[in-house]
């Protein structure tokens, strides 16, 4: 006969009561045993098996650390999606996490495109749905550095906007 788990509300001391969590390396280990574990998923996640169900550890380093829950989406700074170091993970909005996200390449470079009619290079980035002009460059290098910055400044002020309206908790 098998038995049966009560279902329970994970919390940070439930958690802690279940595994040790490093947050130098990012790894989960059994406390009563001390082995690693975790799964790596299909799309490169790493899920533990706690309190009867798979968790994504990305949302369990989170909850390690903090106490709580995400509030949005937790985001790996290095696109790593099985990095569960504490100092690479954010708790962030859709947005944010998706202008984060893998970005689809093209023959010239993610945002960048070849106007032939003028022999120049335009960056420009999509941004809820719009496209933003970034600039015309005399070269892919120059126009990809362009875009790489201007990724960077959006990535920025995303995230300093959450900060300062209060919509990520830290």
């Amino acid at each position: 006969m098998t038995q049966l788990i009560k279902w329970r509300p994970l919390t940070q001391e439930i958690l802690k009561q279940e595994v040790i969590y490093n947050p130098e390396t990012g790894d989960f280990f059994r406390r009563k045993n001390g082995k690693k574990i975790g799964t790596i998923t299909k799309r490169g996640y790493i899920t533990v098996y706690i309190e009867g169900k798979n968790r994504k550890a990305h949302r369990l380093a989170w909850l390690y650390m903090t106490g709580n829950f995400p509030v949005y989406e937790i985001d790996h700074k290095d696109k790593n999606p099985s990095n569960n170091k504490f100092s690479n993970l954010r708790d962030i909005s859709h947005t944010g996490n998706t202008a984060n996200g893998k970005r689809r390449n093209n023959t010239w470079g993610t945002g960048i495109i070849y106007r032939d009619k003028i022999n120049k290079f335009e960056a420009r980035m999509s941004i809820e749905g719009r496209y933003v002009y970034i600039g015309l460059f005399d070269s892919q290098e120059e126009a990809s550095n362009a875009y790489e910055r201007a990724l960077k400044d959006r990535l920025n002020a995303i995230s300093l906007a959450e900060q300062e309206t209060g919509i990520v908790d830290r």
